[in-house]
């Protein structure tokens, strides 16, 4: 009973909607992550400069003889290449998820395409099982037999009336020869 109430071209409609806003979902995704990793890539370049600059201002200092400048130079690279470092990290994650993000939104699309392109035809498919239902039912719900067998009366009828109007009585047409004559 819910297969009659459910209409196949407007749920065809709906999936295609509902794959296309998937499709937009999936986008948003892989723009938001394509743009963490390009801003991770920022973060890990700056930590990396960070960390050379730090090491220069530590030789800087050893050459002026100021080793407690050099040390504090030191400690503030080696967070700087920590930092460097549990950002490579997470980049290499990022990318992941990006590879494998990609082909499923192009395979996404694919689908996406294929059932634009079917939707059409199983709409007009749809359409054309109903009007044979409807032409079916029409034909089911008209009494040939007995329309039949009134016509079949009606043209025994006729033929009966052709019939007599051709018999006409012998004593009709004497009355006729001797009136003429």
């Amino acid at each position: 009973m819910l297969q009659n109430l459910e209409d196949p071209e407007k749920l065809l409609d709906q999936a295609v909607e509902d794959l296309q806003n998937d499709l937009v979902k999936i986008r948003q995704s892989y723009a938001e992550v394509s743009a963490a990793q390009k801003r991770m890539e920022k973060q890990k370049l700056q930590a990396d400069t960070l960390a050379a600059d730090w090491y220069r201002r530590a030789q800087i200092a050893l050459e002026k003889g100021d080793e407690g400048l050099a040390r504090e130079a030191l400690s503030r690279r080696q967070g700087q290449l920590d930092l460097a470092d549990t950002l490579r990290k997470q980049l290499e994650i990022q990318t992941e998820s990006v590879n494998k993000l990609y082909p499923a939104m192009q395979a996404l699309e694919a689908k996406v395409q294929e059932a634009r392109r079917q939707k059409d035809a199983y709409k007009a498919r749809a359409k054309t099982a109903k009007t044979a239902v409807q032409v079916n039912d029409m034909l089911g719900s008209v009494s040939t037999s007995s329309s039949m067998e009134v016509f079949d009366r009606m043209k025994a009828k006729v033929e009966t009336l052709e019939a007599e109007a051709q018999v006409i009585p012998i004593d009709m047409k004497c009355d006729r020869s001797i009136t003429l004559a």
